[in-house]
């Protein structure tokens, strides 16, 4: 069966100029970028030290559905698992899921990287390590989880 980063690559291939996701005023990527990005990001994951079957929280306002998408991507692609976190969470309810999965990584951004940051998780990817991660190597990128 195939999975989310292989469908993307599919897509990708076919139709990389045409829009995948628009955020009406914000942003928007094509179905190269989001592959381009998507193989960069996990990358930096995997050099970074996720292993197979690590949880990542991705704590992102709506406005950086982009980035989401991104995030979810890369995280399959380095074996991971995804953790979405609903931005309008108190921070009791934050912390209550850091503790119960505790994700080895938190993607994060805007409005949401001090909240973030203040769960005590040793790794968060904020606005400034994101431009750095989606400019790497964007060669495919894909670890196979343990189960």
């Amino acid at each position: 069966m195939p999975l989310i980063p292989d469908e993307l690559g599919t897509v990708a291939a076919r139709f990389p100029d045409r829009v995948a996701i628009d955020v009406a005023g914000e942003d928007a990527m094509t179905f190269a970028a989001w592959q381009q990005r998507s193989d960069a990001l996990a990358r930096t994951l995997v050099g970074g030290g996720v292993r197979p079957d690590d949880r990542i929280v991705l704590l992102l306002p709506p406005a950086m559905a982009t980035r989401f998408a991104v995030a979810y991507t890369a995280t399959h692609q380095a074996g991971a698992v995804v953790v979405p976190v609903n931005p309008r969470y108190a921070a009791r309810e934050l912390e209550h899921v850091v503790a119960n999965c505790e994700p080895s990584l938190i993607v994060t951004g805007g409005d949401q990287e001090t909240r973030a940051r203040a769960l005590g998780v040793d790794r968060v990817l904020g606005d400034e390590e994101w431009m750095q991660a989606i400019g790497g190597d964007t060669s495919p990128c894909r670890v196979p989880r343990s189960r």
